[in-house]
């Protein structure tokens, strides 16, 4: 069985500042039950490799960071082969986000993606919606919406579906729990697979917000109540394997 898992807003709670944020108590101890059973844990997310590897410490855990662009599994980490050559992009993209919002925050990711928060300064949601666009086109990036956030990342990510799909290859049994509108796909991609025979059976659980888009209700088979209830859903996956 594969367990795949979002970060912000699932197991952990969406904060002002991201470079706080952190999976709670609960999520973290609900993860090593589920590893001592023998199930796969991944985090697919769009934190950088970096930020996920001092998040997740265990080498069991695997992980996709910047939606597949960077990965690691069996304690080695690596990234796509082309994403390196995007760095000049995202940093003169982020460079302009500077000069052009400087009172919006700004997340640089390993320098292979940017992100515009507008969370704390709601006012200019519209000036970074339109900012992004306009740099998305310039430089060849691919615009990706976030909850209260839009993020520039290289055009070489497939998106979390993708990473899923790869990191489920062989498996019977999958699960995907995820809070926001990039989660979409990756249920209907699992519900798909499923129809189609790929798996024995797939479940994907929407955490609650009010910041959730109706679509990632309608493609999940399940509802969690906030970041806070993670914990308790993992452990009642690990109970159903001892």
């Amino acid at each position: 069985m594969l367990v795949a898992l979002d970060f912000d807003g699932t197991v952990a709670p969406i904060v002002d500042d991201p470079t706080t944020a952190a999976a709670t108590a609960d999520a973290r101890r609900a993860i090593d039950d589920l590893l001592e059973t023998r199930a796969r844990v991944a985090v697919i997310s769009g934190r950088p490799i970096s930020f996920l590897v001092a998040a997740f410490p265990d080498l069991r855990v695997e992980l996709a960071g910047l939606y597949g662009v960077q990965r690691r599994q069996g304690g080695v980490s690596w990234q796509h082969p082309s994403a390196a050559r995007w760095k000049t992009a995202v940093s003169a993209a982020a460079a302009e986000v500077r000069v052009q919002l400087p009172d919006v925050r700004l997340e640089v990711k390993d320098d292979l993606a940017c992100t515009l928060h507008w969370r704390e300064t709601p006012w200019f949601e519209d000036e970074v919606r339109q900012c992004a666009a306009r740099l998305a086109q310039r430089y060849d990036l691919e615009l990706v919406a976030a909850r209260s956030a839009v993020e520039l990342l290289p055009p070489i990510s497939a998106g979390k579906a993708a990473a899923l799909a790869d990191l489920a290859r062989g498996e019977r049994e999958v699960v995907y729990v995820g809070d926001d509108a990039a989660d979409v796909s990756v249920m209907r991609w699992l519900a798909e697979a499923r129809a189609a025979g790929r798996f024995a059976s797939t479940l994907a659980a929407a955490v609650e917000s009010t910041e959730a888009p109706s679509e990632l209700y309608e493609a999940a088979d399940a509802l969690i109540a906030g970041p806070d209830g993670v914990g308790d859903f993992l452990r009642e996956i690990a109970s159903s394997r001892r």
